[in-house]
């Protein structure tokens, strides 16, 4: 994977195509080898020529336009998508600001899945200054040794520890977003190692009110995705130790 490559992910709105198409422009005269999608798709299955790319560029640039993260809170929204494969993937993740945004009032409106892009340093590129703007992203945040560096580090997953739990997982789980938006949100924060971050996660209901099937729910979705970020996985269950 060549270190000049990035993965432009934005919102196609009026402001987000135009905004993307002058930071594709400026990087690709700059010699650097940029994806977006309108100009880089071929023939067949456009999804998958998408979701194959962000693991194979070294940057991640998430442009933050004005209500660019609105949409986030939908599973399926595919700037939501990009940006949890890029912390799956390890990329060198930045969030660049157009200049009518305020990253502070973004932050306290966005979704909390999204919440997590605001752990990593951002860069705003104005109009009046675009040239400068530009030649700052290149130096200090996308130049080559910022660039993941890839190993070959073997995973261990403990997979007969996690069956246990994968049988109590209903194919649909109704009403609870907002309790599977803070298992991504935390999630996201320990791949992406923030700071501050979750260390235990804790779900207090009565009995029957779906605690097991809530975590079911999120625990498959990991294993069906060969548990993105994790070297090891192990789940342990009062009711499987015997008496």
């Amino acid at each position: 994977m060549s270190a000049k490559t990035v993965f432009i992910s934005y919102r196609r709105d009026s402001t987000g195509k135009y905004f993307a198409r002058s930071i594709k422009d400026a990087l690709t005269h700059k010699g650097y080898d940029v994806f977006l999608d309108v100009d880089c798709l071929d023939a067949g299955f456009w999804a998958k020529q998408i979701l194959s790319q962000v693991p194979e560029r070294a940057h991640f640039l998430l442009l933050l336009t004005p209500n660019a993260l609105d949409r986030c809170k939908n599973e399926d929204d595919w700037v939501r998508r990009e940006f949890l494969l890029a912390i799956e993937h390890r990329r060198n993740i930045v969030p660049v600001l157009e200049e009518s945004v305020d990253r502070k009032s973004l932050s306290g409106s966005c979704p909390e899945c999204m919440k997590g892009i605001f752990n990593f340093q951002s860069i705003s590129i104005r109009h009046g200054s675009f040239e400068d703007d530009i030649e700052t992203l290149i130096t200090r945040f996308i130049p080559e040794h910022k660039a993941p560096v890839e190993t070959t580090k073997h995973k261990t997953i403990l997979q007969p520890d996690t069956d246990r739990i994968l049988r109590y997982a209903p194919d649909k789980l109704i009403g609870r977003e907002a309790e599977l938006a803070l298992l991504n949100d935390a999630w996201a924060k320990v791949q992406a190692n923030a700071n501050p971050r979750p260390h235990v996660m804790t779900f207090v209901a009565l009995g029957g009110e779906g605690k097991t099937s809530l975590v079911a729910h999120w625990t498959t979705k990991q294993a069906n995705q060969g548990w993105p970020g994790c070297d090891a996985a192990f789940a342990w269950s009062f009711y499987s130790q015997g008496t």
